[in-house]
């Protein structure tokens, strides 16, 4: 988090609404002081620690739902907790939809939600491998378990 000032002056507020914003944005944890005026129709508000576009953007969309509960195998799948999501791809290519989907216990829409993620998480390891092998590393293999 960058720290991110500003400065405004606040007029024609009620003082019990503007000091619930004070406390919320102090639960948040950013600064605030106040000065008001003596008259107490206006206020001086300085608002520091104020998250940036990107951190506010990642709080505001932090995927609040239900989490998701990733490939769950049922009892009569060929496949185990031990299986790469590679291995899983080059046994797809031979076999049907209907069938992975019977394998890894999953409907339709949910099935290719799970097989673009087994895709991009196969991707990912391969781009991390190759920086991995230059340095002498052991080569990563995402497990089809662990797709969310």
């Amino acid at each position: 988090m960058h720290p991110t000032e500003c400065t405004f002056t606040a007029s024609g507020f009620r003082r019990e609404e503007f000091d619930h914003f004070m406390s919320i944005a102090r639960e948040l944890g950013i600064k605030v002081d106040c000065a008001v005026s003596s008259s107490g129709k206006t206020a001086t508000v300085h608002v520091s620690d104020m998250p940036d576009v990107q951190d506010a953007e990642t709080m505001r969309t932090r995927r609040a739902g239900r989490p998701s509960k990733g490939v769950v195998l049922p009892h009569d799948s060929i496949f185990n907790n031990e299986t790469t999501c590679a291995e899983y791809l080059a046994w797809q290519q031979n076999h049907s939809v209907e069938e992975g989907m019977r394998q890894l216990g999953l409907k339709r829409t949910t099935y290719f939600r799970r097989l673009n993620s087994i895709k991009k998480a196969v991707e990912e390891a391969e781009r991390l491998n190759a920086g991995r092998k230059k340095k002498g590393m052991k080569p990563l293999c995402p497990l089809l378990v662990h797709v969310r």
